[in-house]
């Protein structure tokens, strides 16, 4: 059987998303960065767009090479990036 027990306090999350929360909220529009694509692991791209999305900033990403994508700010705060130029 188990054991119940009360009062206990939920632990914080200790995830990589905090930190790349805390990241993308410090980034101007246009700014970019660029990330490792490491083969086995998930796709950068989809995690990085879920953070901006729920942060209502929108990215663009493209792909450097096989092992670098580039992630730019082209959304925040109700402005846009001028991408004409």
């Amino acid at each position: 059987m188990y054991k119940v027990q009360k009062n206990i306090p939920i632990p914080g999350r200790r995830t990589q998303a905090g930190k790349k929360t805390n990241f993308i909220k410090r980034l101007d529009l246009g700014d970019s960065f660029v990330v490792p694509i490491v083969v086995g692991e998930s796709n950068p791209r989809v995690s990085w767009y879920n953070i901006a999305k729920r942060l209502d900033i929108k990215i663009a990403a493209r792909r450097i090479d096989n092992h670098k994508l580039r992630i730019w700010i082209i959304e925040k705060d109700g402005e846009k990036l001028d991408e004409s130029n």
